[in-house]
């Protein structure tokens, strides 16, 4: 189904941004379905009744409303800036991270990417742990990527694809402010194969805070 009628579908998604304003979830989801019924093409309704379908656990559902490839990155872009909840320590990239993840889909973006986590307590000692894979292709350099957070530069990793998914370990600095979220920044020099008109960039599985013993 295309986008059958963006106008008509505001009013609902208006509703739902409302709704979810005073706390009202299950309003929320409601409007945000009209108004996907009436426009598939609404990121604004998808990623709101996604992200809430996240909320509630029911993932297969969350999944489901949030992939639409056309508006994956406005979805993203738009999720980023209206989170539905707190970010954790763990985000895994698997269609459920609205609101934590963006820069990572479309061609547009094939150069990075941010993610948000829960920083660790005060004084708490830890490692930022990516799952990261390369998908260029074999006879192409390894993959370079220059990882910071919360604009202090963590260091520059190789990813490599003979690896598959790579675990980079990497020591957080120990004066992080608790009371802001962790804001990671992938930079890469993006390419595009020979078959595909999209920019590969690096893949990203997860990043995971873990508190050092």
């Amino acid at each position: 189904m295309g986008a059958a009628n963006p106008r008509l579908s505001g009013p609902d998604e208006g509703r739902a941004i409302l709704a979810h304003q005073r706390g009202d979830d299950d309003a929320t989801l409601a409007a945000a379905r009209r108004a996907i019924a009436l426009d598939q093409e609404n990121f604004r309704a998808r990623a709101l009744a996604a992200s809430l379908l996240r909320d509630r656990g029911q993932l297969d559902d969350a999944r489901r409303t949030a992939r639409f490839v056309t508006v994956a990155p406005q979805l993203l872009a738009w999720a980023w800036d209206h989170p539905t909840t707190s970010p954790t320590a763990r985000v895994v990239l698997d269609g459920t991270d609205l609101g934590f993840t963006r820069g990572f889909y479309g061609a547009e973006e094939g150069e990075g990417g941010q993610i948000r986590l829960a920083p660790p307590a005060a004084g708490r000692a830890a490692t930022l742990v990516l799952v990261l894979a390369n998908p260029r292709p074999p006879d192409v350099s390894p993959v370079e990527v220059r990882v910071q957070a919360n604009n202090w530069t963590l260091g520059i990793v190789t990813v490599r694809r003979e690896q598959g998914w790579n675990e980079i370990r990497l020591p957080l600095p120990a004066d992080l402010d608790p009371a802001q979220p962790l804001i990671l920044d992938l930079h890469t020099t993006a390419i595009e194969r020979p078959d595909d008109r999209r920019e590969f960039g690096v893949a990203v599985a997860s990043a995971t805070i873990e508190l050092n013993p």
